[in-house]
């Protein structure tokens, strides 16, 4: 059991060559405050390997990261839904448009997460954040809704988040620096909280 703070992102997908959230993960791991674990855009595979890797190590808490092309802001994700609303495909090729992402499971599910304060921590080291009640109809909503879900369904006591951070087309390298130091500086306070 590690108790670090699990962070996951995503690799790139469709027509984006690179995925700002991998490239936010790759400096965080450089930092050593997270186990981090880089995703599949796969609809299944991703939460699947969220959870497994989270009963393993059993981590103080867990902070999902994606890339939202064209958000001009950090979206702290409130809400996952239990469907697909996107008709792109997956890494895999796999479209599901219009499917339940677990079939009699409730339509959303949440997570308990300090939010705001994660929010105003943001902000503080000015970045443009905000609470969102969308976190996509794609492969960062499943994983969300797949991981709050095991939460939901097994009781598991562990603050787990969902935050889209915006792409390449509004984000330079800096800005992935930047943003990664402050995520850094938040994962390594969490045993604090």
């Amino acid at each position: 059991m590690t108790n670090r703070p699990l962070l996951t992102a995503f690799e790139p997908f469709g027509l984006h060559a690179a995925n700002t959230s991998l490239e936010v993960l790759r400096a965080v791991a450089a930092l050593g405050v997270a186990r981090t674990l880089a995703l599949p855009v796969l609809y299944e595979e991703a939460p699947r390997l969220v959870i497994e890797t989270a009963k393993r190590e059993l981590p103080r808490e867990i902070l999902m990261l994606g890339m939202a092309a064209g958000r001009q802001m950090v979206a702290v994700e409130n809400i996952a839904r239990n469907e697909v609303t996107s008709g792109a495909p997956d890494n895999g090729g796999r479209a599901r448009i219009g499917d339940w992402l677990r079939p009699g499971g409730p339509d959303t599910l949440t997570s308990p997460y300090p939010r705001p304060a994660l929010i105003q921590f943001l902000r503080q080291r000015g970045f443009a954040s905000a609470l969102s009640d969308d976190a996509g109809g794609y492969v960062c909503n499943a994983t969300y809704y797949g991981v709050a879900h095991w939460l939901w369904r097994e009781s598991v006591n562990v603050p787990a988040v969902f935050v889209h951070i915006p792409g390449a087309d509004r984000w330079d390298s800096n800005a992935v620096e930047t943003f990664a130091a402050a995520l850094a500086e938040w994962l390594a306070r969490s045993a604090h909280r």
